[in-house]
C-alpha cells in the first residue's frame, strides 16, 4: 500500500473589487454597503486560472454591538471560475477591536450553488490598520464540509478610495 499525496502550490489569481456605501448605521438599521469584484486570471500560475469567468456582488450588513465588538453579513452571487453557473454566498463575521489600529474577527461563510454541494468554512484573522486608507488583513480557516478546501491562509491589502 503506498500513501500518494498531490499537492499544487502557487498563487492564484489577484481578486480586484470595490465597495460602495449605501446607507449609515441608524438605530436597528444595520449600515448597508454593496460590494463587486473579479478575479484577473492572467495573474495566476497555470494550475490556479479558473475555466470561466469569476466574479462576485453582494450586500453587506453591518450593526454596532458595542464600543469594541461589531457583527457583519452578507449575501450576494459569485461565479467562482469552475463553473458558468452562479452560487449564492452568505457569511457572518463577529469583529473585535483590540487597539484603535488593531482589530480581529472570526467568520463562518459559505457557498450555496444552483448545481452541486454547498461549501460551508470558518476562518478567523486580524487587520490592521497602517494609514487612515490602507489596512493589512491576514486570515486563515477550515473547511467544514468535504466539499470545502481543507485549509487556507489569506492577505489582503485594501485601499479605501473616497470620491
Amino acid at each position: 500500500k503506498t500513501d500518494t499525496t498531490n499537492v499544487i502550490s502557487g498563487l492564484g489569481p489577484v481578486y480586484a473589487g470595490f465597495k460602495v456605501k449605501i446607507t449609515d448605521e441608524d438605530s436597528w438599521r444595520p449600515e448597508i454597503a454593496f460590494l463587486g469584484g473579479l478575479v484577473l486570471p492572467f495573474s495566476a500560475k497555470k494550475d490556479f486560472k479558473p475555466e470561466y469567468s469569476a466574479a462576485n456582488i453582494r450586500f453587506s450588513f453591518a450593526h454596532t454591538l458595542s464600543d469594541r465588538f461589531s457583527l457583519g453579513y452578507n449575501l450576494g452571487a459569485e461565479w467562482d471560475g469552475k463553473t458558468a453557473i452562479p452560487g449564492y454566498f452568505y457569511s457572518l463575521a463577529l469583529g473585535m477591536g483590540i487597539s484603535e489600529k488593531l482589530g480581529m474577527f472570526v467568520e463562518g461563510y459559505g457557498l450555496l450553488p444552483e448545481e452541486g454541494i454547498a461549501e460551508h468554512l470558518i476562518d478567523a484573522g486580524f487587520t490592521f490598520l497602517v494609514f487612515p486608507n490602507f489596512q493589512l488583513d491576514i486570515s486563515g480557516g477550515l473547511g467544514i464540509n468535504k466539499e470545502a478546501i481543507d485549509n487556507f491562509i489569506s492577505f489582503c491589502l485594501p485601499y479605501r478610495i473616497i470620491i
